[in-house]
């Protein structure tokens, strides 16, 4: 337990800006709004970024967070691109750790606020960056139940869309949803 609150205390010590600055980065947008939901997004590319994401058209409520350039949140999808968001989610797992032997697989992508061409599939191809709070920093993957399973933190040269415990229950707290169940691999 004391491992977990660790962590996630250095999690936000290595947050990105706008996540350490607390609710007051982000924005909400507005329901019904186009948008690519990576939350649970595959990714490839090389180890370091930059990676190629297949991201999800949703047009639910989502959350951002906020730019420098404010004429750039929450931009309005058009017949071919669309902004990649945050949708919230119920479960989570933690990866990029070496708890009970998993493997470490410390690379993830960084889609919050990219512009992304849509597909003729409903989806989105989204072109994200290395973690911006580094790539050892533990990262969650989204899950549909609760639970743990180390396949869940696939290898290269497939990475997850993902973002930090702590960024990803802050934005999850600002945009009033329940907190995520996030399943840790010592557990």
């Amino acid at each position: 337990m004391r491992k977990v609150v660790l962590a996630a205390l250095m999690v936000f010590a290595f947050a990105p800006d706008a996540f350490a600055q607390g609710n007051g980065a982000f924005v909400m947008c507005p329901a019904g709004e186009e948008f690519a939901d990576c939350t649970k997004a595959q990714c490839t590319g090389p180890a370091g970024g930059p990676y190629d994401c297949s991201c999800t058209v949703r047009a639910v409520e989502s959350a951002m967070a906020k730019q420098q350039d404010t004429s750039q949140n929450c931009l309005k999808a058009t017949a071919t691109q669309v902004q990649s968001r945050f949708a919230p989610v119920k479960y989570a797992q933690l990866c990029g750790t070496d708890y009970q032997g998993s493997k470490y697989y410390p690379n993830w992508a960084w889609c919050m606020a990219v512009t992304c061409t849509k597909t003729k599939d409903g989806k989105a191809d989204c072109p994200c960056t290395a973690a911006p709070a580094g790539p050892t920093q533990p990262y969650v993957v989204m899950r549909s139940t609760n639970g743990y399973s180390p396949r869940q933190c696939i290898a290269p040269p497939k990475v997850w869309s993902s973002a930090t415990q702590g960024e990803a229950q802050s934005i999850q707290h600002f945009m009033g949803a329940p907190p995520m169940i996030i399943t840790n691999p010592k557990h």
